[in-house]
C-alpha cells in the first residue's frame, strides 16, 4: 500500500483551535504547508503491519500569528511520529 498523495492536514484542540493545509507525500517525502507554516520532511508506513506510520517533519513559520497546536513554539520546530496506528482517510482523486 502506498501512501503517494496529495492529501489535506486538520488540526483540532480541545480549546477549540483549528488549521488546515495541504500535504503532499511522494517515496517517503512529505512537503506541505498552511496559511502559517509550511512543512518537509520523511514519513513511512510500517511495512509488518500497513498501519503505524513513523517519520520526522520540519516545521517552518512563515506568515503571520505564530499559532500552533503546541502553543506559540518559536519560528520553528520538528516533529517525530514513531510507530503507532494509523488510520488516514483518502479522499477520492478528481
Amino acid at each position: 500500500m502506498s501512501l503517494d498523495a496529495l492529501w489535506t492536514a486538520e488540526f483540532q484542540v480541545v480549546s477549540g483551535w483549528t488549521n488546515g493545509g495541504v500535504v503532499v507525500l511522494e517515496k517517503g517525502r512529505l512537503f506541505g504547508g498552511d496559511g502559517q507554516y509550511y512543512y518537509a520532511g520523511r514519513l513511512s508506513l510500517n511495512p509488518q503491519d500497513k498501519t503505524s506510520l513513523s517519520g520526522h517533519l520540519k516545521v517552518v513559520h512563515y506568515h503571520g500569528e505564530r499559532t500552533t497546536a503546541f502553543g506559540d513554539v518559536g519560528p520553528a520546530f520538528n516533529l517525530e511520529r514513531s510507530r503507532g496506528p494509523c488510520c488516514p482517510r483518502r479522499r477520492s482523486q478528481a
